[in-house]
Parts: C-alpha cells; structure tokens; sequence
C-alpha cells in the first residue's frame, strides 16, 4: 500500500495507521497528530502498535488525540483483522511500515532529522507541520519526588544489536563502568534502566538496576530522576517526547555512510543536551559529559 490514502468523507474522518515498528518510531510520528489537530476541527484516530512493541501501549491511553489503539495481528505487520478495518471504517490510511519516500536518497539522514523522515514516509510534507514536537502525556498522579541526585541511564540501544554499519551504537560495558564510577564519585546514585539481559555496570551501593521492571514502570521511574544519559535509543525518544528532566543524549555516526548532518538520529526535546564523536560512541569525551551534569 501506498503511505497516504484518502477516501472520501463528509464530516469527521477516520485514520489509521502512523507507525508501528518500534517504540522510537511511534515516538518520531507523533507530529502527524499535531498536523491532523491542525487540519481537522474533529478527527477519529485509530493508532496502530506492532505486537513486537505492544509494552508501549500505556504511553497513549491518555492523549486524547488518539480513539483507539490497535495491536497489530503480526508480531510486526498488519494482518487480516487489522486490513478489515482499514476496508470497512477508515477514510485516510497511512501506511505504519512505509519505504523511504526516495529510491535515490538511501542515505536520509545526511539531509534531515527523523521527525522530518518520518513525516515524508507517512505522506506529509514537513513544511506543512507548525508543531515538530512529539509530545506524550503523564497519566499516573503522583509521582515520587524529583531528585537531582539521581540520574537515569539507558546505556544499550538497537535491542542489544550494539554494532551498526561497523560502529558501536552505544558506548562499550567498559566506558559506562568508567563513567558510573565518576559519577557516583561526584556525589550521584546511578539508576540503570533497560531490557534484563544488559550486564550490571557497577558494584556501588549508589547504583541500582531496574532492567526488571515492566517498560512504562522503568518511563515513570526515569522521570522521577534529575535527568538522564543515553543513547539514541527508543527510550530515549520517549523520556524526550515527555519533555520533563534534561537528558544527554550519546551519539555516533552508526548509520552507513553517514557523514554530514549528525544529530539527524537525535531525540526531539526542548531539554535535550546532544554529545556526538564519529566512530563509535566510545570517542565521547566522558569529561564533557562531567561538564554538562555540573551545570544540570
């Protein structure tokens, strides 16, 4: 299918679709709801969420942007269920598992940030978007004090797929080891989050691991931090659509080729402090990384 398609209607249209793949995805398609609030005085959005990610579900029970949620009935594809409602209840499609809209420009980020790909993948021309901002919504009522002690960390991203294209995604098990040590060293406690096979990264009493916890919980405990480290990951994505804490995002040019425009991969916040070294994010100078938590 098509990324965009629009049939007819005559008062409130119905959308399916934005993305589906991953949690960082869904995150980046976010400023499509902008432009439908935008284009639209009313609008039923049914937004689908791949069975691979469907832990991210709780993110959107409470924007009310969105109608419904649809899991998709394939681990990471629609399925019939899913392509009969899309037939018999929708206006305007947009394909959730789209191809980069240029056959010619394979190397995208050398020219534009996730959010403006994303909108193009999806059918949208990112001029035509005011508001480039995802943003999500707390729906829990009282989270536990903010304490800018504490500092979150999401150290892996890819899923544990850590070498991209030859380079390291995400800083080595020996590098955060240093900078945990300074960290607490300054007076800091460490709260490590992410999937349950990452290796623990510290003996300190002033580091803790919370990798065991279900994906929203470790969300609700990262925002209750001073602020958070870590890579361009979909977590990352969604601390940044948030908008609450700063966060120092860790950057690498992973993606091949890549040799120009190198915060193309960075999440999206008015709160997001970006440190980038080519080759690997084990060339980020883990001093300015001090520098930048001395003045948080």
């Amino acid at each position: 299918m098509n990324s965009l398609i629009i049939r007819p209607f005559q008062d409130t249209p119905t959308i399916f679709g934005i993305r589906m793949s991953l949690i960082g995805d869904t995150i980046m398609a976010l400023p499509m709801l902008n432009y439908f609030s935008e284009k639209y005085e009313r609008y039923n959005l049914i937004f689908s969420i791949a069975k691979k990610c469907q832990q991210a579900k709780e993110l959107y029970l409470q924007d009310k942007r969105i109608t419904a949620i649809k899991i998709s009935d394939k681990q990471q594809s629609l399925g019939d269920d899913d392509y009969k409602i899309i037939r018999e209840r929708c206006h305007i499609f947009i394909n959730p598992r789209p191809e980069h809209p240029f056959a010619l420009e394979q190397n995208w980020y050398d020219y534009r940030n996730c959010v403006d790909e994303t909108l193009f993948m999806g059918g949208i021309n990112p001029d035509e978007v005011s508001d480039k901002y995802p943003k999500l919504y707390q729906y829990w009522e009282s989270p536990e004090k903010h304490n800018c002690k504490n500092i979150c960390i999401w150290p892996f991203a890819g899923y544990g797929a850590t070498q991209m294209a030859g380079v390291e995604r995400s800083p080595s098990k020996e590098w955060w080891e240093s900078l945990i040590k300074k960290l607490i060293s300054k007076g800091y406690n460490v709260f490590h989050f992410g999937m349950d096979n990452e290796p623990d990264l510290s003996d300190n009493k002033d580091y803790k691991k919370f990798t065991n916890l279900s994906f929203f919980k470790q969300v609700q405990l990262s925002l209750c931090c001073g602020f958070a480290i870590g890579t361009d990951s979909g977590s990352m994505w969604v601390l940044g659509a948030y908008n609450k804490i700063p966060q120092i995002n860790l950057l690498t040019n992973w993606q091949h080729n890549h040799n120009r425009n190198f915060l193309a991969l960075a999440p999206v916040s008015k709160k997001c402090i970006n440190l980038f070294a080519k080759g690997g994010c084990d060339n980020i100078n883990k001093e300015k990384i001090l520098e930048q938590v001395n003045k948080l």
